[in-house]
């Protein structure tokens, strides 16, 4: 392709983005749609931009989806003139101070503080691709600046999912699990008395859900989210297991404790989680926002009491429970379960005590993938005849969207 016939590609696809101008600077902002290539150039492509040139680039792709980032022709001015000659290009963290004159910044995330965003300057190819469905971008140039310029195409393409995977090779009445068989599976722990106080499930390499009423007492500084661990009294059965400090509890605004109800909670670690074959993502249940799963097996897991009142299980274990109608869980309990409830109820089998904030388990037949499609919320004593409460993710995934930016979820 030609230039002249790139820069009319251009120019067209420029006409795709939304202007708009913000303290001053230019500012563009573009919602990417299937089936189509986009470009976006430097102001005035492909003469130079002017001095103090500041143009920021906001850029979203469908959920499920990541940006393909290419800049063929770039080339920023990185040096003040008659500086002695350097690489061409560079590539470093945003804290670099190598870009002396002018910089161009891309968050992989699309953060719009830029503060994970890499630089470049200098003159050559960049090929980047989008952690998340979203990139976010600028060019700032300096007032001495002699000027630079840069066409870049951009395209959508699936991500490559992972979530989900379960290891294939007590609750009350439970069994224990095969080492790391459910990766996805953390724990609330006490760091001073170094015990579990509450289940909870991995859902991207930054953030984990339980119970609102998990966090009830409890502050970040006190507490570490436990993963990739099996028997909790030793160290030699796995060797997954990492505890990660806690940046922010964040409960839904609609949690109540009299009556129960939105008791959901994202848990949001101050390091990434690092993913490996003891460690991963549940599957979120996009596909079944519709689905009521009564009838359906789910298992529950956690560290919780094997009886009420009695010991605490030093090894993960798992129990396999039937989900009921929320009609005959009002009945059972004499209460109103509204939808954002499910419950469940198989005789002699149960969530306890610290089991709460732990995930119920929907293991789909066809592809072995697991989803996430309960939180442990609440019970009456364990493994009686009254069914156990739990809250339903699909009324919260909404919720859980909007409150982890910068996050990719795989929508198997």
């Amino acid at each position: 392709m030609d230039i002249v016939t790139q820069v009319v590609l251009a120019l067209v696809a420029v006409g795709s983005w939304m202007p708009l101008r913000v303290n001053g600077q230019c500012f563009y902002s573009l919602d990417m749609k299937f089936g189509s290539d986009y470009y976006f150039t430097s102001p005035s492509y492909p003469s130079l931009y002017s001095p103090s040139t500041d143009c920021s680039y906001e850029v979203k792709a469908p959920y499920g989806y990541r940006i393909n980032l290419t800049c063929e022709d770039f080339r920023i001015p990185s040096k003040k003139p008659h500086a002695p000659p350097k690489p061409l290009f560079q590539h470093k963290p945003v804290q670099s101070t190598y870009c002396k004159l002018d910089t161009f910044y891309i968050s992989l995330t699309g953060r719009e503080d830029l503060q994970d965003a890499y630089t470049y300057c200098g003159a050559g190819v960049i090929r980047e691709k989008s952690v998340g469905n979203s990139l976010y971008m600028r060019i700032k140039a300096a007032p001495t600046s002699r000027g630079g310029r840069f066409f870049c195409t951009m395209s959508i393409i699936p991500e490559a999912c992972s979530c989900g995977k379960k290891k294939m090779n007590r609750i009350v009445n439970g069994v224990q699990t095969k080492v790391n068989e459910f990766p996805m599976m953390a724990a609330m722990v006490d760091i001073k008395s170094r015990t579990v106080v509450c289940g909870a499930t991995i859902i991207s390499n930054y953030y984990a859900l339980s119970a609102a009423h998990c966090l009830l007492l409890r502050t970040v500084d006190d507490t570490a989210l436990l993963v990739g661990d099996h028997n909790l009294t030793t160290g030699s059965d796995t060797g997954y297991a990492q505890a990660y400090v806690i940046a922010q509890f964040l409960s839904h605004p609609g949690f109540t404790t009299q009556p129960v109800s939105n008791d959901i909670a994202l848990i949001r670690t101050y390091q990434p989680m690092q993913f490996n074959e003891g460690v991963g993502p549940v599957c979120l249940p996009w596909k079944y926002r519709g689905e009521s799963f009564v009838g359906a097996t789910v298992e529950a897991c956690g560290w919780g009491d094997l009886d009420f009142g009695g010991p605490k299980s030093d090894v993960l274990n798992k129990v396999a429970l039937t989900v009921i109608s929320n009609q005959e869980c009002s009945t059972r309990l004499n209460s109103t379960i509204t939808r954002q409830k499910m419950c469940t109820y198989t005789p002699s089998k149960d969530t306890c005590q610290s089991d709460s904030g732990g995930p119920l388990f929907y293991t789909e037949a066809r592809s072995g993938l697991v989803y996430e499609v309960g939180i442990v919320s609440y019970g009456f004593a364990c493994a009686t005849t009254n069914p156990s409460v739990n809250t339903r993710v699909t009324d919260f995934l909404d919720w859980i969207t909007a409150n982890t930016p910068y996050t990719f979820y795989c929508f198997q």
